[in-house]
C-alpha cells in the first residue's frame, strides 16, 4: 500500500515547517507548499537534518486555479491549510 500523502501549505517556516516535518516523522508522504525555490530548499534541508524527507511544491494559495492544479496533480489524502494571507481594506 502506498503511503498516504499530506500537503501542508505555508511550510517554509514556523508552525508549517514543524508540521510538515512531523507528518513525515509519522510515516506519511509529506509535501510542503512554499512560494519560491529558495524556500523549498530550506524546507528540504531542515527535513533532511531531522532525518526525514519532505517534498516541496511551489504554490501561491491566493491563486485558486493554481491551487486546483496542484491538488489535481498531487491528490493528497490530507491537507494542513496553514498558509496565511490577508486582504486589507475598509469594511
Amino acid at each position: 500500500m502506498a503511503k498516504r500523502s499530506v500537503l501542508t501549505t505555508g511550510a517554509n517556516s514556523g508552525i508549517g515547517l514543524a508540521t510538515a516535518v512531523e507528518i513525515a516523522r509519522k510515516g506519511f508522504d509529506s509535501i510542503g507548499s512554499v512560494r519560491s525555490a529558495q524556500k523549498a530548499k530550506i524546507v528540504r534541508d531542515v527535513a533532511r537534518q531531522a532525518g526525514v524527507e519532505v517534498r516541496t511544491v511551489i504554490l501561491d494559495v491566493t491563486d485558486p486555479a493554481q491551487c486546483r492544479r496542484v491538488i489535481d496533480r498531487l491528490r493528497p489524502w490530507g491537507l494542513v491549510n496553514n498558509a496565511g494571507f490577508a486582504a486589507v481594506g475598509a469594511v
